[in-house]
């Protein structure tokens, strides 16, 4: 993965990488919900 120098950014970019990384996270933490709702269903 190559260096990312944060410094050189723009705004736009930093906004953009900071949006993508939140919709990763989201969606992890949707898959960790329903995995342990498959674990213990109702």
């Amino acid at each position: 993965m190559p260096v990312i120098n944060i410094e050189d950014l723009t705004e736009k970019d930093k906004l953009k990488m900071q949006v993508d990384q939140l919709k990763k996270e989201v969606t992890l933490e949707r898959m960790l919900i329903l995995a342990r709702h498959c674990q213990n269903p109702l």
